[in-house]
C-alpha cells in the first residue's frame, strides 16, 4: 500500500502502478504481489495517517509505504490539520450537530465552544502540520502499521521547484523559507527511520543530482 499525498496520488500512470507492474512481471517472491495508491492530493501526514487507521488497515499489507513532507509545511491560513479536521461522532450527536450548525448563532456557538475561530489567512497563519507533530505521525503511522504485521518503508519528499506563486497563493511566506522547511522536514523523515530503524528510500538524496 503506498500511503501519501499527490506525490503519490499523481502521474500517467503514478509511481504505484509503475510498482504494480514491476510486482505482477517479475515477483520477489512466490505468491501474487499487489500495489495499491491510497494517495490524495493534497492531505498532510495528519491526514493520511487518519485515511491509513479508517480504511487501509483493512487490507492487511505486507508492506506499505510512507511519503509525506510537501503539504505538511504549508502555511494552513487556520488551525493546523490536526485541529480543523473533522470531530467523529455517533450518527444521533451528527444530526444534532448538523442541525445546530445551520443556524447563524449555532455556527457561532459551536466555534466558539469548540475553539475553531479563524486565524487570518495565509501568512499569518500557521503550519499544517508542526515539525514537532510531524515527526510524531511519521512514528504512529510506523506503529499503526507493525500493528497489522506489515513492514513500513519511509520516503523521503525530493525537492521541487519552489516558486513565487505559492506566496503570491499564500501558502508559503517566502522560496528561501519554504525550502529550509523543507530540507528541515525530510531530514526529520530520515531521522524518524534511525530511530525507529525503518528502511528509507531516500528519494531527496537519490534526485539531488
Amino acid at each position: 500500500i503506498c500511503a501519501v499525498d499527490s506525490c503519490t496520488a499523481q502521474g500517467e500512470p503514478p509511481y504505484s502502478q509503475l510498482l504494480h507492474n514491476m510486482l505482477t512481471n517479475s515477483p520477489g517472491s512466490a505468491g501474487r504481489w499487489e500495489a495499491f495508491n491510497i494517495g490524495v492530493f493534497g492531505y498532510s501526514s495528519a491526514q493520511g495517517l487518519k485515511l491509513f487507521r479508517k480504511e487501509a488497515k483493512q487490507f492487511e499489507p505486507d508492506i506499505a509505504t510512507i511519503y509525506f513532507g510537501w503539504n505538511d509545511h504549508w502555511l494552513s491560513g487556520q488551525k493546523p490539520d490536526n485541529i480543523i479536521m473533522a470531530v467523529e461522532m455517533g450518527p444521533v450527536a451528527a444530526k444534532m450537530y448538523g442541525a445546530v450548525n445551520r443556524l447563524r448563532l449555532g455556527q457561532l456557538i459551536l466555534g466558539a465552544a469548540a475553539g475553531h475561530s479563524r486565524y487570518t489567512s495565509g501568512i499569518d497563519g500557521e503550519l499544517r502540520v508542526p515539525p514537532a507533530e510531524y515527526r510524531s505521525n511519521l512514528k504512529a503511522f510506523i506503529g499503526e502499521i507493525r500493528s497489522v504485521d506489515a513492514r513500513p518503508v519511509l520516503i523521503t519528499a525530493r525537492r521541487g521547484i519552489i516558486t513565487e506563486d505559492l506566496v503570491s497563493s499564500r501558502q508559503i511566506k517566502s522560496v528561501e523559507d519554504a525550502s529550509r522547511l523543507h530540507d528541515q522536514y525530510v531530514e526529520i523523515t530520515r531521522q524518524v527511520a534511525a530511530e525507529t530503524k525503518t528502511p528509507l528510500l531516500d528519494a531527496a538524496e537519490l534526485f539531488a543530482t
